[in-house]
């Protein structure tokens, strides 16, 4: 199932992996050719630049996404106390 691209430039798909920053862990809620969403614990200020890793399962194996971006979006969740963070990669490899 995709997501409506709510006048982004590129299609999400869900996806739900591990990413790590920092010292830190999150989950992903959705992945596209230029960023991805993902739920912390803590808020991270707007227009930040960050350095993450996605972890990818595929067929046994976990692939990593290293990746550099710009926090473009800010929510609290409504529904717990964790933070909806948007980033627009600048760079990444696989």
């Amino acid at each position: 199932m995709l997501i409506d691209k709510n006048n982004r430039s590129s299609l999400r798909f869900p996806t739900f992996c591990t990413v790590e920053i920092e010292d830190e862990t999150g989950i992903t809620s959705d992945l596209s050719t230029t960023g991805f969403r993902f739920t912390i614990a803590r808020a991270i200020p707007l227009d930040s630049m960050l350095r993450c890793v996605i972890l990818m399962k595929k067929s046994g194996k976990t692939i990593r996404l290293r990746c550099e971006g710009q926090v473009v979006r800010v929510t609290k969740n409504a529904d717990s106390s964790d933070w909806d963070i948007a980033i627009k990669f600048t760079s990444f490899e696989w």
